[in-house]
C-alpha cells in the first residue's frame, strides 16, 4: 500500500461520505481528492489523472455545481472546513457549539460522527 494521506482510513471514509452526499461520480471523487489535497490547477490535475485538461475542467465544473461553490478554491475551502472546523448551529442568531465524545470504538465510528457533525457548505448569515 502506498504511504500517503489518501490511503489513511479517515480521509478514505470522509471522501466516500462526500461522494454519497453530493452524488459524485468515481472520477469526480478522484478530482475532488486530488484538488483538495494538492490544490493543483486543471492542467496539473489532468496530468496526474491521465485525462485531458478539458475533461478535468468539466469535472471541476461539476464539483463546483454539486457543492454549490463559486470556484475550485471554494470547493477546497468547503472540504477543508468540513474536515477541520467545529459544527456551528445558528438558532435564532445564536451560535451553539456541539461537543462530540472524545473516544470512538473504531475509525469508522469516529469518521461517521465527525463528518455528520459538520456543515459541508458555508452557512449564510
Amino acid at each position: 500500500m502506498e504511504n500517503n494521506i489518501m490511503n489513511h482510513p479517515v480521509p478514505v471514509q470522509f471522501f466516500q461520505m462526500l461522494k454519497e452526499r453530493y452524488d459524485l461520480t468515481k472520477r469526480e471523487l478522484e478530482v475532488l481528492q486530488l484538488l483538495s489535497v494538492t490544490g493543483f490547477s486543471n492542467r496539473e490535475l489532468a496530468e496526474q489523472l491521465h485525462i485531458s485538461e478539458k475533461t478535468t475542467k468539466n469535472h471541476v465544473s461539476n464539483l463546483i455545481e454539486k457543492l454549490k461553490a463559486s470556484s475550485s478554491r471554494e470547493v477546497q475551502a468547503i472540504v477543508f472546513r468540513s474536515m477541520l472546523l467545529p459544527q456551528l448551529y445558528h438558532k435564532q442568531r445564536k451560535t451553539v457549539y456541539l461537543h462530540k465524545p472524545l473516544f470512538y470504538r473504531s475509525s469508522e465510528d469516529y469518521t461517521a460522527n465527525f463528518i455528520s457533525s459538520f456543515p459541508l457548505t458555508p452557512s449564510k448569515r
